[in-house]
């Protein structure tokens, strides 16, 4: 019985994880070689998102099978105690929490793929905008050269104001963990989401957008950076009865973090800090650690 627990347990577990990252996504579209003015660059194809979606579905169908088997299996033994009909019972109720589990399951994997579509495709566009645009900046160097031979002119070196990338998506501020500032959007996210760094303990709530659950916001994160988005937490709900979205449920600590940051922003402007202020910084660290911990607890399930 407890080997058949264990089997449920990992089906379960594999209806919600095991999603590519944005950057898998993106490498396994492929590349190829395309040019600017004669001088040549790798192009991102950007995802192929029929074949992403083909295979998360079969995916999703054969964690179904295996998390309904494993359900029916344990749910067999456990009512074999009473012969007969217990073991139908049991098999019956143990296929049943199988399926629902596997269908909140394929309903997280789907939202995680599409999150990992949309980075990748951005991601695609920028690197593209930036490949091209060194690729032209050559091109244009090798013209200068060969009119005017080997002359030294800075201006040549500017790299046509794209020194570094950038994508022209006429959003000049984005969302990161440290809230909206100027940066190179690489993701979307959605109204009411968190954006977590554990390592730099900053957070930010999404406030901007459509709705909940249309990821409309241009944002910056990296492969490191959590994301609280709007899919059911089943483990909690299994656990307290509670049926909450990771999101609902790391808001209020993210609302807390924002105003801890902010405090601590504010105390330390001025560099001759008093006893009472070093106290009172020490009560805020300490507090940045619970509510990042408990923000980590969430987002490990």
């Amino acid at each position: 019985m407890v080997g058949q627990g264990v089997t449920f347990l990992n089906s379960v577990t594999n209806s919600f994880g095991n999603n590519k990252s944005a950057e898998e996504v993106l490498t396994d579209g492929g590349t190829m070689q395309s040019n600017a003015m004669g001088v040549g660059y790798q192009r991102y194809l950007g995802p192929n998102e029929d074949k992403e979606w083909k295979d998360l579905k079969r995916e999703n169908f054969q964690n179904t099978l295996g998390a309904v088997g494993s359900g029916a299996a344990l749910g067999a033994s456990v009512g074999s105690i009473v012969p007969g009909i217990g073991t139908l019972v049991g098999g019956v109720g143990g296929a049943l929490v199988g399926g629902i589990a596997s269908i909140f399951g394929s309903s997280s994997r789907k939202r995680k793929l599409e999150r990992a579509l949309n980075r990748a495709r951005l991601t695609a566009q920028s690197r593209n905008t930036y490949a091209y645009s060194g690729a032209a900046s050559k091109a244009l160097e090798n013209d200068y050269y060969n009119d005017h031979a080997n002359t030294d002119n800075s201006v040549l070196y500017a790299n046509r104001g794209k020194d570094l990338p950038m994508y022209n998506s006429g959003k000049d501020r984005v969302w990161t963990p440290s809230g909206l500032s100027r940066n190179l959007p690489n993701a979307l996210v959605g109204l009411g989401e968190s954006i977590v760094d554990f390592d730099n303990k900053t957070a930010t709530l999404v406030k901007n957008g459509k709705r909940v659950g249309v990821d409309d916001q241009y944002a910056n994160v990296s492969e490191d950076t959590h994301i609280g988005g709007n899919d059911y937490d089943i483990q909690n709900y299994v656990n307290t009865g509670n049926l909450q979205t990771f999101a609902e449920q790391e808001q209020p600590l993210t609302i807390a973090v924002e105003k801890l940051n902010k405090t601590k922003s504010q105390l330390t402007k001025n560099p001759k800090l008093s006893s009472l202020t070093k106290n009172t910084l020490k009560f805020i660290d300490n507090s940045l650690d619970k509510k990042m911990s408990d923000i980590k607890t969430i987002a490990d399930r």
